[in-house]
């Protein structure tokens, strides 16, 4: 959704700079830019992985937190999905254990909430099985 915008942005400064409108082509040209700059950066602050024994999250892009909870401690898997990001594709997943009441993990706004869910309920029921 994000790059879209940045295309579309950067489509109307062409359109402005060649109307002969150069001051509004050069402004929707820096907010582009603006944009995909923002986006890297959020995207790159966020990464988590589903590995063998454990999912891990890490967050920051300065100052750095990793979070990692082994399988045989994941309590529920729930993932939350508006109708706007069920259009759009995108959601969140939260993994808890137990004796808390806060989510250990908290992946916001990632593509394919549903398919994440099941890969690490499925990894879950995967390990309490050996």
């Amino acid at each position: 959704m994000g790059y879209l915008l940045v295309i579309l942005l950067a489509i109307a400064s062409i359109w402005a700079y060649d109307s002969g409108i150069d001051a509004l082509g050069w402004i929707a040209a820096i907010v582009a830019l603006l944009f995909l700059v923002t986006f890297e950066v959020l995207i790159r602050m966020n990464n988590f992985a589903i590995e063998d024994r454990e999912v891990s999250y890490v967050e920051g892009i300065l100052s750095k937190k990793i979070v990692r909870v082994h399988y045989a401690n994941v309590s529920d898997v729930t993932v939350e999905q508006s109708f706007l990001q069920r259009v759009l594709g995108f959601g969140d997943v939260h993994i808890s254990t137990p004796g808390t009441d806060v989510k250990e993990i908290f992946l916001h706004g990632f593509s394919w909430p549903g398919k994440i869910g099941k890969l690490i309920t499925d990894k879950v029921h995967e390990h309490r099985r050996k």
